[in-house]
């Protein structure tokens, strides 16, 4: 039998899928979470919202202070509270959650996630965001 031919994997080549598998389980780990949290939990706030018999005469603090409580049971924290907006027009009212999310991979590299949500009230539609409000804050 000829020794000159290698037969299987190296040990470099080795170490460099080791590393790559690395990189892969480290940006799952620090994107998934916020994902979750976006697709879950936000949504699951609005559409409990949507549900709330006596909506359209809450005043806008009633809202936020209602979305703000659904935040806290459920261990959301940060952007996504302070981008809570709620905008009244003729037939209904527009509630928006506008946020972006900061996850720190390694030293200075960051992914930034973006993140936006509405409620019509007219059309009893959730959690895709289709009208851009023109109100300011």
């Amino acid at each position: 039998m000829n020794k000159k031919y290698q037969t299987g994997m190296g040990t470099m080549t080795l170490l460099v899928y080791l590393c790559f598998a690395g990189i892969v389980l480290l940006c799952c780990a620090k994107i998934v979470p916020a994902l979750y949290d976006d697709r879950v939990l936000v949504s699951k706030a609005l559409e409990s919202l949507m549900k709330e018999p006596e909506l359209e005469s809450m005043t806008k603090t009633e809202i936020k202070s209602k979305i703000d409580k659904f935040f806290s049971m459920n261990g959301i924290r940060g952007e996504a509270t302070k981008g809570i907006k709620v905008v009244r027009y003729g037939e209904g009212m527009l509630v928006n959650i506008k946020y972006e999310v900061r996850n720190n991979l390694f030293k200075n590299i960051d992914v930034v996630m973006h993140f936006e949500h509405q409620l019509n009230t007219a059309t009893k539609e959730c959690c895709e965001y289709l009208v851009e409000d023109n109100e300011p804050e």
